[in-house]
């Protein structure tokens, strides 16, 4: 049974076993002399419900199904790309075992050594030691980015030896390190926020009189 054949997009295909295709085409404009894009939308009969919304078909002009069907479509041309978990799964499975077998032939033994060499560098540096983390991480590493690693490691403990003399300067030796003593020690030796600056503050308000701390605050 011949007939008007189009060619268009699924755009739909929420209703059973018919779906809804978008044909473009072009008109010409006497009035503005140019070629007006146009697109009409016909719901064609699908009776394998295979058709997903990105499918290119071919539809053709058929009897009528219902009072708005009366197309029917003959062909998929191009099938859209669609998530299919099972095609992922087998793809993510893939790829995992081929990283697998290329860790497994440039040899893994190493690379757990020179992790482990990684974490007792980390674990000298937590004693803010500086030249303790540089002796454990020079010679015997081949690959660029454990020696990258190395050396950031070296730049944070030097880091927080210079802090840890700006905060003992600061406080005093012997004082336990903490957050919020440092949040206080951090506006300087003379500020009004370091501890020293408080106890200096605490001890001029000990030594005036009470008048004297009421007549400050009325001349503020």
């Amino acid at each position: 049974m011949g007939g008007m054949e189009f060619i268009g997009r699924v755009v739909s295909n929420r209703m059973q076993k018919t779906v809804v295709v978008a044909v473009s085409y072009v008109v010409w404009v006497p009035k503005y002399k140019v070629y007006q894009k146009r697109v009409a939308r016909h719901k064609a009969r699908d009776e394998s419900q295979a058709s997903v919304i990105g499918d290119i078909v071919r539809i053709r002009k058929s009897r009528k199904f219902s009072r708005e069907v009366s197309y029917s479509v003959v062909d998929t041309l191009r099938k859209a790309h669609v998530y299919d978990p099972a095609a992922a799964a087998a793809l993510v499975a893939t790829r995992d075992a081929a990283r697998a077998a290329a860790a497994a032939s440039t040899g893994t033994r190493a690379g757990a050594a020179a992790a482990g060499e990684g974490q007792a560098a980390q674990l000298e540096g937590a004693g803010f030691a500086a030249s303790g983390v540089a002796t454990s991480s020079a010679g015997g590493r081949s690959d660029p980015w454990v020696a990258e690693a190395a050396r950031r490691l070296d730049a944070s403990a030097a880091r927080l030896a210079a802090l840890r003399e700006l905060y003992e300067k600061e406080v005093g030796p012997g004082v336990p390190l903490s957050g919020a003593v440092l949040a206080v020690a951090n506006s300087g030796p003379g500020g009004t926020g370091s501890v020293r600056g408080k106890a200096a503050a605490a001890a001029a308000g000990a030594a005036e009189g009470p008048g004297d701390a009421k007549a400050q605050q009325d001349k503020q």
